[in-house]
Order: structure tokens, then C-alpha cells, then sequence
């Protein structure tokens, strides 16, 4: 009973949210989505007079009103804009060049705010930990915003602060997209092939994990772990006696914007070298470590004196799999060298099914691909672009990558974007190639073949080491009637009527098979005890039970020859 009024009380107390939200997507000529969920009446909305500035709003392109709404619908909806601009598969190209724009216009909240929540978290406030704590921030966006400060050894950090509230929030937000994204995927065919509910799951995992500063730490301490040695690449320094989940303490380290190229210049760095180095820098990410930075943008970028880079913001990182960076590296080598086999099977065995409906038209289409976009020098062909055009072309044979792929894209094609900000005759693809033939090298060498060797070995041996005991016992379980095979039935898209069919078909069959025995047998009984009226010495109703069981057992018969045909 406590449960279903807990729910109702969540659910009155978000309809203020509910009415904000629909009030800016009829504001930005939306107001279709209301008709659709049918929520006007508990709204309460009516159709309102637009005023000149609504009407100037709904004159501009639908991409850039969706842009503009998310904007004001506020920081959750920001991010997810964000992360969707990563998921070519789900948005086309006008929309995927708006929401690149997205960026968190919040302002600031007071700096005592961010004392007091540094002294909750800490239990002590900024006064004792600190020897200056700046109040006005350095930098905010919508889930947090960073102070200067320094410590009583005179080392300078950069304190990232949560905002107040901002969970309880982004949770009342994520639990109203998830109540519409299981309504769109119920009632809107269209939309439900795009599995709405999947998506705003993993996108309240990934806004979940932003939010959490100790997962940040922890991938601040990974990410140091795997480039440690690496004069090059500096990782902030990580205080953990002075973090929490909503306060994160880091070392304070500045340097020139990335995009700044002439800045740079003047400074004595040579930003064609930085150019490869930063691109070297994602690849071994990608390739060899399999956990990269997932928002490589440049304002999470900075170059220190002599040309040393560091990365900011470890919220957002994606990991690959060894399976899958093998299967990164053949995708690569594919394009590279226009092999449209490769690249297919590369793609197929990234893919959420593993298969494709028509794999030579598919084949047939990346070698048109391949033509259209790669048949040039590798200097001249824009990864970006190229990664762009390719998940268009996955779009049309509705094959869905994992949504790590898809971050993964996002991640080389923000980098390549940097680079050749930094050098307009970056060869990025020639610089992949290299990583991603050096992975297949690595697995060709003698200990890595005999490792594998050993692997396969032992595991044969497992399998005749279990044989004999495994046959014994399924034998003995035959012998006891206990075998039993798993059937799987899988759900016809009209519903359960298709199963109550075949169910209904099988009991009918079932019924007719023991009738007709039970005729044949009543005729035969009836013949042995010879009962009165006798037709040529057989009883009259034994010549009846016979002809009707014959009847049903040949008509059974028939059926049955007829739905193997058919099957």
C-alpha cells in the first residue's frame, strides 16, 4: 500500500516540472508532442496567441528550436543534447550540427554557497583547510564550477564544487524522460524502433557518473596509471583526503587554450609536432590502453610551458574491450586501405545483433563508400567527415552500434578537429594506421602466439578432462527421463495470439489422436464380445467405432502432412 502512494506523491510533485517543460516545447513550436501524449488536459494548457517573438521562434529551422529549448529546459537536458550530438545513428545531419553548439550557460551560485558546501562535505570550512580560497569561480558549467585556492604549503588547486540541489534536480528530470520515453515507445511505432527507453537508460548512467566526483578521481588515477613516464602529458594531481563525491580537489594547473595556435607559436611551441602528439595521444588511448578521454574538446585541453599538454574532466571516459579495439584497429586498416570487406565485417562484429540483413548489398554500398569518400591521398580525407558519412550509411542497413562506438567517434573526430586547428596538413589517417597495425604485429610475436597456444590447450584439455564424466551423467539422466531441452519462444509482434493459436492447434490434435485411439479401441472390444445386431459376424457398432476412428486418424494424418509441407 506504501509503495503505490510513494509513487502517486512522486508523480503529483513532478507535474510542476512537467508543465515548465511543456510550456518551452510549445514555446519552440513543439506543441505537437503534447497532442501526442494526450497530457493538454492535466496540463492545462489551451491553445494560447502567439505573440511576434513566439512567432519570430517558430520561423527558425526545427534543429536549431530543439537546440534553443534544450538550452532553457536546463543542465540535465543540456548533457543529453550533448551525448545524443555523439549518436549519429539516432539523429541526421542538420540536428547533429546544432546540438555540437550546446554549450552549459548557468550562471555561477555565490561562492558562500560553495563554502558552505565545502564544509559540510569536508567538515571543516575552506578557512581551516585552505590559506586562500577565491570565491568568484574560475569556471562554471551545469553540474559544477571550480575555485582557485591555495594550501597552507603554498601549492595551488583547483576546488570543483557540485552545485546545490543539483542531483535531487537532474533525478526528477531523468525520471520524467524515462516516463516519456517509455510512452513514446508504446504508442509511437516510429520512434519506438529507436528504443527510446535504452537510450535515456545509458544517458542516466553516464549523467549519474558526472555527477559522482569519486568516479571522477577514480578515472583521474586510472588515466595517470596508464600515461605514467610520459613527460609530455600532464594529469592533475588528485587530493583525496580533500574530495568527496561533491567536492573534488586537483592540482591547478594552467596553460595556453589548445585552439590557440598563434599563441602557442609566440610561446615557442611548434604546433605542427603538438598537432601529432596530441593525435598519437588518442590513439594510444583507443588502441592500446582501451580507456579514453570522451569529451576531448578544447576547453578540456591546455598546453603548459614547453609544449607539455594537459587534459581536464574525467566525468565523461569510455572503455573498450580488447575484442572490440581489435575489431577499432580493423575498421581502421580497412578504410585505410579501401577494403570494403574489412571494413564490413569490422562494423558487423561491432554492431549490438552481430549480423546484417543483406551483407553483399552492404558490401557493395562501402565500396561505393569507399569510391565516393577514400579514393584520395590519405592526407586529403577528414576522419570526422569520413566516420560521418560511414554512420549514415550504417543508417540505411539499420545497423545499431554499441553506444561506446559512438563515443568513441566522437572522441577522434574532436581531437582530429584540434589538430588541424593546430596544422591544416595534419594526416590523421596516416597517423592511425600505424597503432592499429601494430596491435595485430603484437599478437604475432613468439610469446604472444605461445601464450595463445597455451591458452587453447588448456582449455582443450578441460573439455577432455570433463567429457567422459559430462556423457555419463547426461546418460544417466536420459535413462532417468530427467533430459530436459530448453525451448525458446520468441513473441510474435501481434502478441500473445499468435502462441494461443499454435497452443490451441496442438490441444485440438491432441484431443483427435486419443478419440481416434479410443474408437479403434471401443470397435475392437465390441468385435471380441460379438454384441447383437452383427454385420457379416462384426457387431454394427464396432463397424461404427471403426469407421468413425479410421475417419479422424486419416484426417489427423492428413493435417499434419499438409503443415510440414507448408512449414
Amino acid at each position: 500500500m506504501i509503495d503505490p502512494l510513494k509513487s502517486a506523491a512522486d508523480a503529483w510533485s513532478q507535474i510542476p516540472r512537467f508543465k515548465e517543460m511543456f510550456g518551452i516545447a510549445y514555446k519552440y513550436g513543439f506543441a505537437d508532442l503534447l497532442k501526442l501524449m494526450h497530457l493538454q488536459p492535466l496540463l492545462e494548457f489551451r491553445n494560447r496567441h502567439m505573440s511576434e517573438a513566439g512567432q519570430a521562434i517558430q520561423q527558425k529551422p526545427a534543429a536549431e528550436r530543439f537546440r534553443l529549448a534544450l538550452e532553457e529546459l536546463g543542465p540535465t537536458y543540456v548533457k543529453f543534447g550533448q551525448i545524443l550530438s555523439s549518436r549519429r545513428d539516432l539523429v541526421n545531419e542538420e540536428f547533429y550540427n546544432e546540438l555540437r553548439k550546446l554549450q552549459d550557460h548557468v550562471p555561477p551560485f555565490p561562492g558562500n554557497q560553495a563554502r558552505e558546501i565545502i564544509a559540510e562535505e569536508l567538515g571543516r570550512g575552506p578557512a581551516e583547510i585552505f590559506k586562500r580560497f577565491d570565491e568568484i569561480p574560475l569556471a562554471g558549467a551545469s553540474i559544477a564550477q571550480v575555485h582557485h585556492a591555495v594550501l597552507h604549503d603554498g601549492t595551488a588547486v583547483a576546488v570543483k564544487v557540485r552545485r546545490p540541489h543539483i542531483r535531487r534536480k537532474i533525478e526528477t528530470d531523468l525520471h520524467i524522460l524515462a516516463e516519456v520515453a517509455k510512452f513514446l515507445e508504446k504508442h509511437v511505432e516510429q520512434i519506438a524502433a529507436l528504443n527510446p527507453a535504452g537510450i535515456v537508460r545509458d544517458f542516466s548512467k553516464t549523467l549519474l557518473k558526472e555527477l559522482d566526483f569519486e568516479n571522477e578521481a577514480r578515472n583521474m588515477r586510472r588515466f595517470a596509471g596508464e600515461f605514467a613516464g610520459n613527460p609530455r602529458l600532464r594529469v592533475p594531481r588528485y587530493y583525496e583526503e580533500l574530495s568527496t563525491g561533491s567536492v573534488l580537489t586537483m592540482e591547478f594547473l594552467r596553460g595556453e587554450r589548445i585552439d590557440q595556435p598563434e599563441k602557442l607559436r609566440a610561446a615557442g611551441i611548434d604546433t605542427a609536432e603538438l598537432a601529432e602528439r596530441i593525435s598519437a595521444m588518442i590513439f594510444t588511448q583507443v588502441l592500446e590502453h582501451g580507456f579514453f578521454h570522451g569529451d576531448p574538446h578544447p576547453g578540456n585541453m591546455s598546453v603548459l610551458p614547453g609544449g607539455v599538454m594537459v587534459l581536464y574532466d574525467y566525468g565523461m571516459m569510455g572503455s573498450f574491450t580488447p575484442t572490440l579495439r581489435e575489431l577499432i584497429a580493423d575498421l581502421v586498416i580497412g578504410l585505410t586501405d579501401c577494403d570494403a570487406q574489412r571494413t564490413m565485417h569490422a562494423l558487423i562484429g561491432m554492431s549490438e545483433s552481430g549480423f546484417v540483413d543483406e551483407p553483399q548489398r552492404m558490401q557493395a554500398d562501402i565500396e561505393a563508400f569507399n569510391e565516393n569518400h577514400l579514393n584520395k591521398p590519405l592526407k586529403d580525407i577528414n576522419i570526422g567527415y569520413v566516420f560521418n558519412r560511414l554512420l549514415d550509411l550504417l543508417m540505411t542497413h539499420r545497423l545499431r552500434m554499441k553506444p561506446v562506438f559512438y563515443l568513441g567517434i566522437k572522441a577522434l573526430s574532436q581531437i582530429e578537429a584540434v589538430g588541424l586547428t593546430l596544422n591544416p596538413d595534419l594526416n590523421f589517417m596516416e597517423l592511425a594506421k600505424p597503432f592499429a597495425l601494430r596491435m595485430f604485429q603484437s599478437k604475432l610475436n613468439f610469446s604472444a602466439l605461445k601464450k595463445l597456444f597455451s591458452r587453447a590447450l588448456l582449455d582443450v584439455s578441460r573439455v577432455a578432462e570433463r567429457l567422459p564424466a559430462d556423457t555419463r551423467e547426461w546418460y544417466q539422466r536420459l535413462r532417468a527421463g530427467k533430459f530436459s531441452i530448453p525451448v525458446e519462444h520468441k513473441i510474435h509482434p501481434e502478441g500473445f495470439d499468435p502462441l494461443r493459436k499454435t497452443l490451441h492447434q496442438i490441444a485440438n490434435r491432441l484431443a483427435q489422436a486419443i478419440l481416434s485411439a479410443a474408437l479403434l479401441m471401443s470397435a475392437g472390444l465390441l468385435t471380441v464380445a460379438g454384441v447383437p445386431p452383427l454385420i457379416l459376424g462384426i457387431p454394427l457398432l464396432g463397424w461404427l467405432g471403426l469407421g468413425l476412428g479410421l475417419g479422424l486418424a486419416i484426417r489427423l494424418a492428413v493435417k499434419i502432412w499438409r503443415d510440414g509441407n507448408d512449414g
